[in-house]
């Protein structure tokens, strides 16, 4: 194998039979095998959240992903791959993402970076040790909290939420998934008639009209997993904390302010 066949298995962009090809499975007759190009994306400099114990949280942004996509697109994991390699002298080192977030939500990824540490965490996340909070903008006014109860994929699915703040035609809502299903919240906050902006998928709005009468365009699904509270040892838990969406990068919020209820 060449060096430019490792470099794009290592990047993620050799695809067997339609699956993304590891350099432990071997080829078998009529295989059929893409490799795609790499783009060339711009490296963003990492923000580590907390690193401790084979455990590392990284604050990733709206855009990337956290894995890489068919054309080896820049991922949050290829990101860390490299500090790893820096940080151990180009030393193998495993880091495995427990945590993903789509490609335009933003916050807290939490990796393992051994293969003890992983198992710890998978453990804690079997046992409800595992806890996962987001902030959401959406649309309409909502008020109070409560907890949604509506299947996703025919599979049992359970959300908590609780309106933060409320601005002209939005809100601000904290929430938490009990359940791990795929675009859980997103569909969950839809179900409740209050889509998250950005989430064209879902019926989210994707511009606001402030106090002013200017029209906004919202670019990203605006969710942001601001929390992680993992507990490895039963009794002892840590909370990393990823700042909250930015004000100052929605300027409908900095000219229509979220009132607290």
């Amino acid at each position: 194998m060449g060096p430019d066949a490792v470099t794009a298995l290592a990047e993620g962009r050799v695809f067997v039979n339609g699956a993304r090809a590891t350099a432990e499975k071997a080829l078998q007759p009529k295989d059929v095998v893409e490799v795609w190009d790499a783009r060339k994306v711009e490296s963003a400099p990492l923000t580590i959240l907390y690193d401790e114990g084979g455990v590392l949280a990284v604050d990733k942004p709206a855009g990337l992903a956290t894995m890489p996509d068919h054309r080896g697109s820049r991922s949050l994991s290829e990101s860390v791959a490299e500090m790893l390699r820096s940080r151990a002298g180009q030393r193998r080192v495993e880091a495995h993402p427990v945590s993903r977030l789509d490609a335009p939500v933003s916050g807290v990824v939490v990796f393992a970076l051994t293969p003890a540490a992983r198992k710890k965490i998978e453990a804690a996340s079997a046992a409800a040790r595992f806890e996962k909070s987001y902030v959401a903008i959406v649309r309409g006014i909502g008020v109070g909290s409560g907890l949604v109860e509506v299947p996703v994929d025919g599979k049992p699915a359970k959300s908590r939420y609780a309106v933060r703040a409320v601005a002209r035609e939005a809100s601000l809502v904290d929430l938490s998934p009990l359940t791990g299903r795929t675009h859980q919240l997103r569909i969950h906050m839809a179900h409740l008639g209050h889509p998250i902006f950005g989430d064209r998928a879902h019926g989210g709005p994707t511009r606001i009209t402030d106090a002013t009468g200017s029209v906004h365009s919202i670019d990203r699904i605006l969710l942001h997993a601001h929390k992680v509270r993992l507990s490895l040892v039963e009794g002892r838990s840590v909370e990393i904390h990823s700042p909250s969406v930015n004000p100052s990068e929605l300027p409908f919020l900095a000219q229509t302010p979220l009132g607290m209820v």
